[in-house]
């Protein structure tokens, strides 16, 4: 279970293929890189539903008796980074989650209908263990067990508080109401936003916990061009009966706004895959200032904007498209159609977002992936760079949130 931070290439093939596919013989080329992830999933289930089919599950199954504790249900047509309580500690638990959320279905349709392709049910039984009964896009499979003496088990008894989350309302009811109460207008103002479901002890940073009733909210502080950045305003409706509620009005930075340093190890020799030369960089990411040394979380893949130029002239290098084979998405199946594009490498190699040419400007193409310690830049060249040495640089895309980083490779 816990190999690596996994996630679901799909969306991320899907993604670049939807932005720039073009067929010459049986090779993809790919002529843009940056667009909104296709809305996939056109429908999804309720939580009453995924409960039913989760609890009966679980109280099937070893440890039993399992309690519900929290669930948290989200509706978003883009990618989106939810900032989850217990992000380092249990990241490494493969497999779409909470805490791997940048993968997580897309919805299309309508929101205020208490219906989510994503739910993330959190169960705790007697002796501390935690599932993370997870749907997606009416497909359920379980994270866990979780044993409460690991970091994430640790880390997630601290939130979760002996809470039983036990709803007196249906998620169609709350979401219905909240749409009334503030979604329409906030919807409105912020075309794309967010629409989240929380009931028992919360996921998400800030909204807290209500034990029998729903909070739904929404908000856009997860989505590429807002995260990292402030001020902005979140809105949520707690409720306290099925009849009477509060407006939360969450106003400030979205996620963290401290500074980046992402330190660089040693670069691997160049390395011929294909018809493409690699170079892998390891990457270890902190907050900046002093004493703030330890593994940073909240840097998002849109903070940066990575570069290549030549040490001796200091001549940038242009990034470029990229072409696949075989449709592969793979070091040895996807070259640079001319200069060098980037991947973004969890530990255990797998493609979390890739930087390059889109439309004459750099970027990514999913732009709401999270970058760790531990993860590593693929700098993939379409001819060799030779024995020329390159500084390879990360800078901020956004004046709040500061980003620094230098190698030489």
């Amino acid at each position: 279970m816990l190999s690596g931070r996994k996630v679901d290439s799909v969306k991320l093939w899907v993604a670049i293929a939807f932005s720039f596919l073009v067929v010459t013989s049986g090779v993809f080329a790919y002529e843009s890189l940056r667009t909104p992830s296709p809305s996939l999933s056109p429908s999804g289930l309720d939580f009453s539903t995924v409960h039913q089919l989760t609890s009966q599950a679980l109280n099937n199954s070893s440890g039993r008796p399992w309690i519900l504790a929290s669930a948290l249900g989200v509706v978003s047509s883009q990618p989106a980074w939810l900032d989850p309580l217990g992000e380092q500690a249990c990241l490494s638990y493969e497999g779409v989650s909470v805490w791997n959320a940048s993968r997580i279905p897309l919805a299309s349709g309508q929101y205020s209908t208490g219906v989510a392709p994503f739910w993330s049910l959190i169960y705790e039984n007697a002796s501390g263990s935690l599932v993370d009964a997870v749907s997606l896009d009416q497909s359920i499979h379980y994270v866990g067990p979780i044993p409460a003496s690991s970091a994430c088990g640790a880390e997630m008894a601290t939130f979760l508080g002996g809470i039983t989350a036990s709803p007196v309302q249906t998620s169609e009811e709350a979401s219905a109401q909240t749409w009334g109460i503030i979604g329409s207008s906030y919807v409105t103002a912020h075309p794309g936003a967010i629409e989240f479901y929380e009931i028992g002890a919360g996921q998400l940073f800030d909204w807290g916990s209500a034990p029998t009733r729903w909070i739904d909210g929404y908000e856009v502080c997860g989505l590429a061009g807002y995260a990292g950045t402030m001020p902005e305003t979140s809105l949520a409706v707690k409720f306290l009966t099925p009849t009477t509620w509060e407006v939360i009005n969450e106003t400030g930075g979205c996620g963290t706004v401290e500074g980046y340093d992402v330190q660089f190890g040693a670069p691997s020799p160049p390395e011929a895959l294909g018809s493409s030369v690699v170079i892998t960089v390891p990457m270890t990411v902190n907050f900046t200032g002093p004493g703030n040394t330890a593994n940073a979380f909240g840097l998002i893949s849109w903070f940066l904007r990575v570069s290549l130029s030549n040490v001796s002239t200091g001549q940038p290098l242009a990034p470029s498209k990229l072409v696949c084979s075989n449709n592969s998405l793979s070091l040895s199946t996807c070259r640079a159609s001319g200069g060098w594009f980037a991947v973004l490498l969890s530990p255990t190699s797998y493609w979390l977002d890739v930087f390059g040419s889109i439309n004459g400007t750099d970027g990514w193409v999913l732009s709401d992936v999270p970058a760790y310690t531990a993860d590593s830049l693929a700098l993939v060249f379409g001819t060799n760079p030779g024995n020329s040495s390159l500084t390879l640089s990360v800078h901020s895309t956004t004046d709040e949130t500061n980003v620094t980083g230098q190698a030489t490779v």
